[in-house]
């Protein structure tokens, strides 16, 4: 059965990958798929030379625009996201799914480029036993404000914000084939990815593992942890080794 992770940037992003390659190979060799989001001529040689590049298959323009998103959606969205950010964020984001969809492997992990590997990650691939074929964790930005999205009817009651920084799944999980076909026809009614991903874990709860915090340590919130083995770095920049490098 082949193990593999898989990692995903544009232009923009790409300055990270060095230093995220970096702390991922001091502890593992699972082979690396890099999905091209137009990334410069010059990275895409640099992760040519450490695994596999893949170019993203994607319709042009997919990601709904916001005059094309309902007004009361867009006013309960910018509730939780400043519109900078939100905005900004909307056309990467739903590309995450699709890249899964596209995974070579049969167990794949997806890791964003603000984490930082601290430890070996066969242990985390072998918590995806029966009946589970999806694993991940709760975003722990969002559960200070679950009671305002269950208010404002961003998420359904009892519905828990899911973090898509870190995932594991299998091939042919149903979960991301419905994720990918989501991010693409009906972007228009989710604020990011993370917002689909949260509805597809609850509706198949039976078949999805949500990981200890530690798989998934995002400092922000959480503080450092000593025994963290993937430290996420999302929403900071103040001792983050991934910043300014």
């Amino acid at each position: 059965m082949l193990k593999g992770v898989i990692v995903g940037t544009d232009s923009g992003q790409e300055w990270v990958l060095p230093v995220w390659w970096h702390w991922y190979r001091l502890h593992n060799t699972l082979p690396v798929t890099f999905f091209d989001f137009f990334m410069s001529e010059k990275i895409r040689a640099f992760c040519s030379e450490r695994g596999e590049v893949k170019r993203l298959e994607f319709p042009e323009n997919f990601v709904k625009g916001r005059e094309a998103i309902d007004p009361d959606l867009i006013q309960r969205w910018e509730l939780f996201f400043s519109p900078i950010s939100l905005w900004g964020r909307r056309p990467f984001a739903f590309l995450k799914a699709l890249a899964a969809e596209q995974s070579p492997y049969d167990i794949s992990l997806w890791l964003d480029l603000d984490c930082e590997v601290l430890l070996p990650l066969e242990p985390l691939f072998g918590l995806l036993k029966e009946p589970y074929d999806f694993a991940a964790c709760i975003s722990e930005f969002h559960r200070p404000y679950l009671d305002k999205l269950h208010v404002t009817k961003i998420l359904k009651p009892e519905e828990l914000w899911i973090n898509a920084g870190v995932f594991l799944f299998r091939k042919k999980c149903p979960l991301i084939f419905e994720w990918a076909l989501k991010s693409l026809q009906e972007n228009d009614r989710y604020l990011i990815e993370e917002h689909i991903l949260s509805e597809l874990v609850h509706a198949k709860k039976e078949s999805c593992l949500i990981l200890d915090p530690t798989w998934n340590w995002q400092i922000a919130k959480l503080g450092k942890n000593k025994d963290a083995a993937i430290v996420h770095y999302a929403n900071i920049r103040k001792s983050n080794p991934l910043a300014g490098q």
